[in-house]
């Protein structure tokens, strides 16, 4: 539901998906959802935290969706 409302402009609405998401399990995918959303928002410094875990735990750019690796190169800006 949150890919869905952030790909629908609709950012602030799909945060607490995201929050929740990664509160219960903080996989890379789920903080890589969580990053996108709060570049969205304007949360750079958040959405840089959030990118890092992802990382950490394995995030490669090369294991997301092809559409996915262009909000990849986004973030990492």
């Amino acid at each position: 539901r949150g890919v869905v409302l952030l790909h629908s402009g609709k950012a602030a609405e799909a945060l607490p998906d995201f929050e929740a998401a990664v509160a219960y399990a903080a996989s890379p995918a789920n903080l890589f959802h969580l990053a996108q959303c709060l570049r969205k928002l304007g949360k750079s410094e958040d959405a840089a935290d959030a990118l890092e875990r992802a990382k950490l735990l394995g995030l490669k750019k090369a294991s997301l969706h092809p559409l996915e690796a262009t909000e990849f190169d986004l973030l990492v800006k």
